[in-house]
This record gives structure tokens, sequence and C-alpha cells, in this order.
């Protein structure tokens, strides 16, 4: 029962990442980056399944960066 227990705790700790983020409801409260601002200093998965450092590949070059907000 312990080692049940345990295991539904751990894959609950492990799912939390997953939950949804606060997205905005409204134009209104939503908080773009402006032209000129710092890249986020975030990894991203890439479609060949690596690592991609946005900041460094915005370094690189000139950089346009669209956040595309899904509904489905």
């Amino acid at each position: 029962m312990k080692t049940r227990a345990f295991l539904a705790g751990a894959a609950l700790v492990c799912a939390s990442p997953a939950l949804p983020a606060d997205v905005p409801t409204t134009a209104e409260d939503v908080r773009p980056l402006l032209v000129g601002s710092a890249v986020p200093e975030v990894e991203l998965p890439a479609a060949d399944g690596g690592i991609v450092d946005l900041a460094a590949a915005a370094r690189a070059q000139p950089t346009i960066l669209i956040f595309y907000r899904g509904g489905w």
C-alpha cells in the first residue's frame, strides 16, 4: 500500500509541470516582447529531438520571434 501511494505521489509530482500555464483570455492581458527586447533565456525542444538555446540562436543573426497561441 505504501509503495502504491508513493508511486501515485511521484506521478503527480512528475506530471505537475505539464499543467497548463495561465493563458491570457483577453488581448489586454497579453504582454508581448517589444521590438528591441531581449530574447528570454530558455531552451526549447527542436524538431530533430535536440535542444535549442533560444537566446543564442537569436544572437547569431537578426531574428523575428513569433509566439503562436494555438487554441486547439
